[in-house]
């Protein structure tokens, strides 16, 4: 990198300037405000139960939130009580390794009880900080004051910050994000002032990172392209080999003992590069094609996930329209002495997330690099001094991408978390309401056979029912993570059959959750589940499409309860009599919502 025009220190700003910071902060502020009204969902209910100490496992600590263990380790009680769903594989494991995330919650707990608003309140304020943190790195990479400024608005109305921001469980992006800015901070100063102690400095941030979210690691490696170009004293750059050998053998070590130490998932959901480097390339393919037209707009990548059979045709349109942004923004760039530093930061930052399904919540860390790229063309493209070497077309265009990175998607975020925390809402009343049945039962099991109006609900509904005040005699077993049509149909006293209208059981994108491999073609399988058992044979494609239930008793035992969508509730329906059917409808499913 040139440091001659990266800036020591940030020039003294005027009274415009003051108020266009000024103007950028409330735009991030209004723009992710719905936030607040989000509540918990999903992730936050067992990690709140695991904080209050309601939640017994052999791995989900406290000081260790993400580590979500193995099924073969999971306690009895856990099994009996049905924390997992019944085609959850016996090699199951999903373990991730966020201890300073994990001390962040607790410390939110701790201080706040199990108030939703004062840890979203949390996440917010550490947003702030990291526009702030943002503010000062794009003035030392020599942005400009007003690219610095555009920068940091293009990052904060991004629809890639909504789940960090929104999202309590999610702050482990957050704080990523705001560690890896500090870190290259760090970087380019030690640069500039070059010393042991700034180098160290660095890389302690790096290392906050991590700490924060295994994709942190990648901040080493940006700090290896930093320090690798140092060329300017001899001395300075053998300090700057030494820093970038600690980083690689960091790295490196890391991975290993992570790898060694049994951390990372062997789930379907999130492959690991070094379990199935296959689909792990796949998805990375997928999210990088997306990434240009997501940087540019609210295009949203988690389309490929909730819709999958756009998925070819959406991947096509991104393609085509992401080259367009290539060209443009790519030649507009080219010539700017951080540019190709900020490209390389952007594709690092995203790559070690690439396995997880595409997102946009994925673009989190890559937008920090990004935004100021997109800032830099914006500026270059239509400021004064560009205006008579461009073209009326890369004007228009220039206009566009500002209209949709910065117009368009702030009302994008704004009413996206509008409509999430209606979501979040209308998925704990679901499941807070259930028709369980009365206590005088005692021990009941009610089988969701769909859900409404998200598959989220189906991933650990008994940790949502009892942070949510449900009876601990109650066991919630999903049938399905979805809301496909069934066929309901009685065999015998206890046995009964689901026959799926649409798509085949376990090719929902959350099923795989739980999934470590899919059914080869025609095999039968088994899954015995405290209190019932489920049988089920894979056609000749390997799709799933039918699945025999047996219980313990029969089905008009009342402690049996199965359970529908209907008007915004899950009501119980009485099992149909031996050797007839019912037909149960597809149930809602809100299109925003996964």
């Amino acid at each position: 990198m040139n440091n001659d025009l990266s800036l020591s220190a940030q020039p003294r700003e005027g009274w415009t300037m003051r108020r266009a910071w000024t103007a950028v902060l409330l735009a991030a502020l209004l723009a992710h405000s719905p936030g607040l009204g989000l509540g918990f969902m999903a992730d936050d209910f067992g990690m709140q139960l695991v904080m209050d100490g309601r939640l017994e496992s052999a791995s989900w600590k406290p000081w260790s939130l993400y580590d979500f263990g193995s099924f073969a380790d999971a306690p009895l009680r856990s099994l009996e009580n049905g924390a997992f769903p019944w085609w959850t594989d016996a090699d199951w494991h999903v373990r991730f390794l966020r201890p300073l995330s994990s001390l962040s919650l607790w410390l939110d707990h701790a201080l706040f009880g199990s108030s939703a608003i004062a840890g979203h309140l949390v996440s917010l304020v550490l947003f702030l900080l990291l526009l702030f943190a943002m503010r000062r790195l794009y003035a030392r990479l020599g942005l400009g004051s007003v690219a610095a400024l555009l920068a940091v608005l293009i990052f904060a109305v991004d629809s890639a910050a909504l789940m960090p921001v929104g999202w309590i469980a999610n702050r482990n992006s957050l704080l990523e994000a705001l560690f890896a800015v500090l870190a290259v901070h760090a970087g380019l100063a030690a640069l500039e002032r070059p010393s042991p102690r700034r180098v160290a400095i660095s890389l302690l941030l790096a290392t906050l990172a991590v700490a924060a979210k295994e994709s942190g690691l990648h901040v080493f490696l940006v700090l290896v392209f930093l320090f690798i170009r140092e060329r300017r004293n001899a001395s300075h750059a053998r300090l700057f080999k030494i820093a970038s050998a600690v980083c690689v053998a960091f790295a490196l070590v890391y991975t290993l003992c992570y790898a060694l130490a049994g951390f990372g998932s062997n789930a379907l959901f999130y492959p690991m590069p070094w379990r199935s480097p296959l689909e792990f390339a796949r998805r990375a393919l997928a999210i990088f094609i997306c990434a240009p037209l997501s940087a540019v707009s609210p295009f949203s990548a988690d389309v490929l996930v909730l819709q999958p059979a756009w998925f070819w045709p959406v991947l096509g349109v991104a393609l085509l329209l992401g080259l367009i942004v290539l060209r443009f923004v790519g030649l507009k760039v080219r010539h700017a002495s951080s540019a190709s530093f900020l490209l390389v930061w952007g594709a690092l930052a995203l790559l070690p997330q690439a396995g997880a399904p595409p997102s946009d919540r994925l673009m989190f860390t890559p937008m920090l690099a990004w935004s100021a790229l997109i800032a830099l063309y914006l500026t270059k493209t239509l400021g004064a001094a560009s205006r008579a070497g461009t073209s009326a077309i890369e004007r228009r265009v220039a206009w566009t991408v500002g209209a949709t990175s910065i117009g368009l998607s702030a009302v994008f975020v704004a009413a996206l978390g509008i409509n999430l925390a209606r979501g979040a809402g209308l998925m704990r009343g679901v499941t807070r309401d259930a028709d369980v049945g009365p206590e005088t039962l005692g021990v009941r099991h009610a089988f969701l056979m769909q859900v409404s109006p998200s598959a989220l609900i189906a991933l650990n509904p008994r940790a949502a029912w009892i942070f949510l005040g449900g009876s601990e005699n109650v066991r919630l077993h999903p049938m399905q993570s979805g809301q496909r049509a069934l066929s309901w149909t009685r065999i015998s006293e206890r046995r009964f059959a689901l026959e799926t209208r649409d798509d085949p059981f376990l090719s929902n994108p959350f099923e795989s959750v739980f999934l470590t491999r899919r059914l080869l073609p025609s095999e039968s399988r088994v899954w015995n589940c405290l209190g019932y058992s489920v049988r089920g044979t894979a056609e000749p494609d390997g799709a799933l499409r039918r699945i025999e239930v047996e219980l313990e008793s029969s089905l008009d035992d009342p402690r049996w309860r199965f359970l529908v969508p209907r008007e915004g509730r899950l009501t119980h329906r009485s099992p149909p009599a031996i050797g007839e059917s019912f037909e149960l409808p597809q149930s809602f499913k809100d299109p925003l919502l996964p």
